[in-house]
Parts: structure tokens; sequence; C-alpha cells
């Protein structure tokens, strides 16, 4: 039967083709020739396939032997890693990690921490995704992520599961109001007022979130609003003319710096242009492991040093 087959059978095999031949095989993992020479017939007898030549005067592969020997190493090399997984496990280190991530903090700013997590902790993959704040939170709530990046308004209060510890503030979020350059807005030689907010078409975020809702009807000044579902849609809308928005500098800059869209100074101080600090949050139910923890010190450590130099 195939499933007598034995993990110490492959072991023996893989190192009969490193060492070439069985003699040396049994100096190396320091057993008698017999006993590697009889693996070998049982793995052979298991398999009913022939894996080394015995016709010369020392034993070479069969061509069947040179394609098993492939599958025999990855064999082996995923039980050590199922056994390097299942130690980690025992170790505190979660198998894996999935961070959500609020759509105003840049790649830019993950991605060192991300690479030298990768280095470190090569065996716990990590899943990436994107949403608004109520989206964000919705994903720890629902165990479809460990931990999130994501600033938190002042008018917002999170359900009481989800852990906002004060030393993983990394900075603060500020977003900006930009129109298209060929809109009305971008001609005024004044500061923006709200009367004149209200009189263009607001271009907004569609909120899944119920969490969220009530305080992103805060953010809604113009009788006229636009709800797009993404925010890249927002920013294409924002390009063609269709109204103002405030958005993430990040995603603008670019834009403002080739005048393709222009930043509004306003005279109100708008709810939706307030600072909001930026935390890493986790379910309290579900606290990091040593992977987790790792990320969030090194997330904040170079966040803060990095996020606070432009506003985000």
């Amino acid at each position: 039967m195939i499933d007598a087959i034995t993990l110490d059978q492959l072991r023996i095999f893989i190192t009969v083709c490193d060492a070439g031949s069985f003699s040396a095989a049994a100096r190396q993992l320091r057993r008698a020739q017999s006993a590697i020479s009889r693996s070998i017939i049982m793995l052979e007898g298991t398999i009913d396939v022939p894996l080394f030549d015995r016709s010369g005067h020392v034993p070479k592969l069969t061509e069947a032997g040179r394609s098993l020997a492939v599958d025999a190493r990855a064999i082996i090399e995923r039980i050590d890693e199922f056994k390097t997984r299942a130690a980690n496990i025992s170790d505190k280190l979660e198998p894996a990690l999935n961070v959500s991530v609020h759509f105003s903090i840049p790649s830019t700013l993950l991605t060192p921490v991300l690479k030298s997590f990768e280095e470190i902790f090569p065996l716990v993959p990590i899943t990436l995704q994107t949403a608004g704040i109520g989206g964000v939170l919705d994903h720890l709530l629902d165990e479809s992520c460990s931990l999130c990046i994501c600033p938190i308004p002042s008018g917002l209060v999170p359900p009481s599961e989800i852990c906002l510890q004060e030393r993983n503030i990394i900075g603060n979020s500020q977003p900006t109001m930009v129109v298209s350059n060929d809109h009305p807005l971008a001609g005024y030689s004044r500061d923006i007022t709200l009367a004149d907010l209200k009189a263009h078409t607001q271009l907004s975020m569609t909120e899944r979130s119920t969490m969220t809702r009530t305080w992103e009807a805060t953010r809604v000044i113009s009788e006229r609003v636009w709800r797009l579902a993404d925010l890249n849609s927002k920013l294409n809308f924002l390009l063609a003319g269709f109204g103002w928005a405030d958005m993430p500098f990040h995603i603008v800059a670019e834009d403002i710096k080739m005048k393709r869209l222009k930043r509004l100074t306003v005279q109100e101080r708008l709810p939706s242009l307030l600072p909001m600090p930026i935390y890493i949050a986790f379910h309290q139910a579900r606290a990091p492991g040593r992977a987790g923890q790792w990320l969030i010190e090194a997330l904040r450590n170079h966040m803060t040093a990095n996020a606070l130099e432009a506003p985000i």
C-alpha cells in the first residue's frame, strides 16, 4: 500500500541521492548500510517502482527514481515547514496575519516594515485589504482581519470589543479639500465659505457600514451629493469636474502639483477637514501573537517617524 510509505524512507531515499551511494548515506545517517538498503527496498516494494539500477558496481538512480526524488524532496520540505509552523503556533506565533488598512494610509509607509516582517517571519503570510473607517473596523468585528490601521475621528466611538491602545497612536490623518482646476470654485480668489460649498455638488463615499453611517452624515454639507463606491471613482469624478471633495493628501498630491486639481482654503472648521489620530487596533478577544506584536511596534515606530513630516 502507498499509505505505508514512511517519512524515514523518503529521507533515506533523498540522502542516498545526495550522498551518491548507499554506503555514503549510511555514514552520513550513522546507520548500518544494510539498514539503508532494506529501507530503499521496502520503499520500492511499496510503490512498485525501481528507484535504483543495481546492475553495476554502484546503484544508480533510474529515470523513475530521478523523477520521484523531486517529489520526495517536496514532501520532506512541506513536512519540515509543517513542523516549523506547528512549533511557531505553540510558541504564540500566528500561522498568518490579515491586516486591514484605511485607504488614507500611503502604502509607502507600510512597505519597509512589511519587507522586514517578511525577512523575520518568512512562514507567516500577510494578507492586506483596504477599506473606509467603517469597513476596516467591521473587518475586526467579523474576524476577517487580525489588525487594522485606521484613523478614528473624535465623533466616532468604536465598539468596546475593539482595542485602541494609546501607545499605538501613530500620527494624524489630515484630509485636504480639492476641486478640478476647471471647476467654478477653483476660480475664487478668496477663501471658500460654507455657503460656497453648499452651492456646488459634493462628492462623497458610499458608507456601507452601519457603524459610521451617523458620523459620515455629519460630513455632508451640500444639498447635492454624489456618492461613489470607492476612492478611485471619487478621484476620477473630481478630475472630471463633477464636484468638490475632501481627499487623503497623498492620493491627490501629484494632481495638485500638475495643476489638475486645486487645493481649497476653507474659512469654516469643517468636520471632514479635522485631523484624525491614526491607530493600530485589534479585537480584545484576539490579542496579537508574537508576529502581530512585532508588526504593531515596528509600524508604530516607522510611521511615527515618517508620517508626521507631511500631512497624509
